[in-house]
């Protein structure tokens, strides 16, 4: 039997990262080797009620996550400066990011687009005299919201731009 692409899980090696900056031509695709924090939960709110005091569970509201991201170190990178200015100024400037999960053509296959995203980390790995290695730079985000987009057809554009 075969299959549709439909059929099989999207892959989790191959990815992008879109940082859309509000200047001309300055969304910039960033290659990290780790994206995670996309998470978020309902927090509920606990009462009881009746004689019994029957739990009773309300939503509240929903907590996102810290969107951490790491990479081999980039010298004169546009990303870094951003995060340098918002941390040293201890200013947000929010941009939305766009994580995608890409097919073998490099196409987004399914996204999710971060909406209000600001910097509150910057680390660089340690540095070590007699271990080759790539230097690592680890940035954390936070961000007010996201939403998870299936593309289909070069659909995303339009869907983000609906939230922008």
């Amino acid at each position: 039997m075969l299959f549709s692409s439909d059929d099989q899980p999207s892959l989790g090696y191959h990815f992008r990262v879109d940082f859309i900056f509000p200047l001309p031509n300055r969304t910039i695709e960033t290659k990290f080797r780790e994206v995670s924090g996309m998470d978020r939960t309902i927090v509920m709110e606990t009462d009881s009620i009746g004689e019994n005091k029957v739990p009773f569970f309300a939503p509240v509201s929903v907590k996102y996550g810290t969107l951490s991201l790491k990479r081999g170190m980039l010298p004169g990178s546009y990303l870094i400066d951003w995060v340098n200015l918002s941390i040293i100024t201890q200013r947000r400037i929010p941009i939305p990011v766009v994580v995608s999960t890409l097919d073998h053509n490099h196409m987004p296959l399914y996204c999710w687009v971060f909406f209000n995203v600001y910097p509150t980390k910057f680390a660089t790995s340690g540095l070590h005299a007699q271990e080759a290695g790539i230097l690592v730079e680890e940035i954390e985000l936070q961000y007010s919201s996201f939403m998870p987009i299936r593309v289909q057809g070069g659909l995303l554009e339009a869907a983000v731009s609906q939230f922008l």
